[in-house]
Parts: C-alpha cells; structure tokens; sequence
C-alpha cells in the first residue's frame, strides 16, 4: 500500500481488494475453521466411541462371568455392530464365539471367529481366532485344515497350549512320533513355567511313554 501517497487513495485501493477478493477470503475462512472445528468434532466423538466401546466390553465381560448368557449375547452383537472397526468388536466376536461354543453350536462359533479373521485385526486377537478356529476345526475332523491354521505363528512359541494343540492335529493326522515331539515340546515348557503339566503327561502316556523335560547346560 505505500505505493499510495495519501490516505484516501489507500482506503479506496482497500475497497477494490475487499470487492475482487473478499468472497475467496470468506470462503477460505470458513474452509478453514470449519476444517478446524471438523477435525476436533472428529477427534471427540472418536474419543467418545472408544470409551463406549471400553464400558460395553467391560459390561460384557461381567455378564460372562455372572453367566448371564442372554446379556452377555446382546452386548456382544451391540459391540460387534457398534465397535467393528475397533479391537473391542473383535474380541466381543471372540465372546459369540465362546458362547456359541459353550451352547454347542461350534459352526456358529466358526461363523464369529472367522468373522474376525476377514478383516484387519491386531496380530493378537487374529492369532487367538486361528488357534480356536484349528481347535473347532480339529474337532469335527478336519485335521488338515487345522494343521494349515496353526503354521507360521513363531510369536506362540513359548506357548505350552500351542504345542499340546499341535500336537492334538498330528495324533488325528497319524503322525504320533511327531506328536510326541510337540507334547513334548509343550511339558517343556510347562515345566519351565510352573503350569500344571499333568495333562501333557496322560498326553506323551497314551503315545507310549513319557520322557523326561530338557534340562538346560
């Protein structure tokens, strides 16, 4: 503006700016607080669903544990509608699954597991899904499909249960001495751990014998 020499010739230069680029001003204004104020609504009310989420799950979970079965059905499906992009309707669908099993209805329990697995999970809960699936799976005798569930999950190496599980798949599959490397494997580390090794034992007992854990040098 100092182009201008007097202050009337400034105020007019103001208007002429005002007139050719005030509606692209206003306009930019109002995209730009109303990015703004989207942005945070949008963190609010994703901070309020998470919350949400927390409390049914937590309702859930005391309704299991209270074995009130039909309450416990209703969060879990309000969760798996409510929470489906989140971890909490992944687990709520791992809670149906339980339920269904515990009300013998392993393919209604299948249906919510591999619901789960058709989706972008954390690792965790995808990899407990696999694992109930291979059991489910084993269980009405389809021990390939079972066997392919349970390959590739190096994180559970450290897991009595995986073992003792692959082990179960290998017995129905005929392969009983390499069974007993798994059971083996899994009173291993049972032993190591302090869980109750008993089980494993009877296990490695019906194949014949039960060997002594690994000690380490």
């Amino acid at each position: 503006m100092d182009v201008y020499v007097t202050e009337q010739e400034q105020l007019e230069a103001i208007k002429r700016w005002c007139r050719d680029n005030g509606l692209a001003v206003v306009v930019g204004l109002v995209l730009g607080l109303g990015g703004l104020f989207g942005w945070r609504y949008w963190q609010a009310y994703q901070a309020g669903r998470a919350v949400q989420a927390s409390i049914g799950y937590q309702d859930l979970i005391a309704s299991t544990l209270g074995n009130d079965s039909d309450r416990a059905q209703a969060l879990a499906h309000k969760l798996v509608t409510d929470a489906s992009d989140r971890a909490y309707g992944s687990l709520a669908a791992l809670m149906l699954a339980r339920l269904a099993v515990d009300a013998g209805k392993p393919a209604e329990a299948e249906a919510h597991l591999q619901s789960v697995l058709n989706h972008p999970r954390p690792v965790e809960i995808a990899t407990v899904a696999r694992l109930r699936l291979a059991r489910l799976e084993l269980g009405r005798g389809d021990a390939d499909s079972a066997w392919t569930r349970v390959q590739d999950l190096p994180a559970l190496a450290d897991q009595s249960a995986y073992h003792e599980l692959r082990g179960d798949i290998l017995v129905a599959q005929g392969k009983r001495e390499d069974a007993r490397r798994e059971y083996q494997r899994g009173l291993d580390i049972a032993t190591k751990q302090q869980l109750d090794p008993s089980l494993l034992e009877l296990k490695l007992d019906d194949l014949g014998t039960v060997l002594a854990p690994e000690t380490s040098p």
